[in-house]
């Protein structure tokens, strides 16, 4: 019976991989955004490439209108080691995966997925 349940929660992942996007709720919306840290691939499908490339640019869209906040890329299959610091605070469900972290490294919000300027926005002016 368990491994009905690992195989269902492992289709559920990879349906979930081309996927629109995913937003988990702030932990903290009280706490300003310090630095944030992409969370990518560097080996990835077309569909994921597609999805980091486009939350990469929206990201540098908005930061090049509000510039001061520090960000660390990451390419999970090449730096694991570091990526797992980040996924160990919130996992991960879909990459690429934009951490929004405080001054003490808390995560004030985690985006995943395809993720649009406004999300950053949203994020940026929720968590300033």
């Amino acid at each position: 019976m368990a491994r009905i349940y690992m195989v269902a929660f492992a289709l559920v992942v990879i349906a979930a991989g081309c996927k629109q996007s995913k937003t988990d709720k702030p932990a903290s919306s009280s706490a300003g955004v310090a630095r944030i840290v992409f969370v990518g691939q560097k080996d990835a499908c077309q569909c994921t490439r597609d999805r980091i490339d486009a939350s990469w640019a929206a990201l540098e869209t908005v930061l090049g209108r509000q510039p001061g906040v520090p960000v660390e890329r990451i390419q999970e299959d090449v730096d694991t080691a570091r990526a797992e610091e980040y996924t160990k605070l919130k996992p991960v469900m879909v990459v690429p995966g934009i951490y929004f972290l405080d001054e003490n490294g808390k995560v004030v919000e985690l985006l995943q997925g395809e993720v649009s300027a406004e999300q950053v926005t949203a994020v940026l002016k929720s968590g300033a």
